[in-house]
């Protein structure tokens, strides 16, 4: 009968640990995004990112064997059409990657055929923004003045898409 009552008490003290470290976790997760939404982010000279557009920026820090796979390049495609389709602010979607990465000429290809961007600045963009590199998120929505107006994903986490869609309604 104890031993019961101690696994019922052990069980319940478990979940009561993980939803309150679950929900901590969700808590620094939106003061970070907090903390980054607003603030402008400096770009390097003589970049594409110098544009008085809306951007959305993707930092690549490492493509791994598939680049194309993993630089989503068919979704952003897409997203892109989508964001044509519903007449929304015109939007560069650009993949912002360290120097030393050379994608091969079909993604380079690829990139260029959908109208896409990328620059090799990945390095100087953390060097003018270190708070980029503190955060787990690669995927930024910027205004034309290029302040942060969304943080997240939104081919990992395709509701995030509506939020961008909003975001760039005329």
């Amino acid at each position: 009968m104890k031993n019961k009552q101690i696994k019922r008490i052990v069980f319940a003290s478990l979940i009561a640990l993980c939803f309150f470290s679950c929900n901590s976790h969700e808590q620094e997760i939106k003061q970070k995004v907090k903390t980054l939404t607003n603030n402008n982010i400096k770009m390097p000279k003589d970049s594409i990112l110098q544009k008085e557009q809306n951007k959305i920026l993707v930092l690549i820090k490492d493509t791994g064997d598939c680049s194309a796979c993993n630089m989503h390049v068919n979704n952003w495609y897409i997203y892109s059409l989508d964001m044509e389709d519903r007449d929304l602010q015109p939007t560069s979607i650009t993949f912002v990657l360290p120097k030393d990465i050379r994608l091969s000429s079909n993604v380079d290809s690829m990139i260029n055929l959908y109208g896409l961007h990328k620059t090799h600045t990945y390095e100087e963009l953390i060097k003018l923004n270190p708070i980029l590199e503190k955060v787990k998120y690669s995927t930024f929505l910027l205004s034309p003045k290029n302040q942060i107006i969304l943080v997240g994903d939104p081919i990992e986490t395709p509701k995030m898409w509506n939020l961008y869609r909003k975001a760039l309604k005329k």
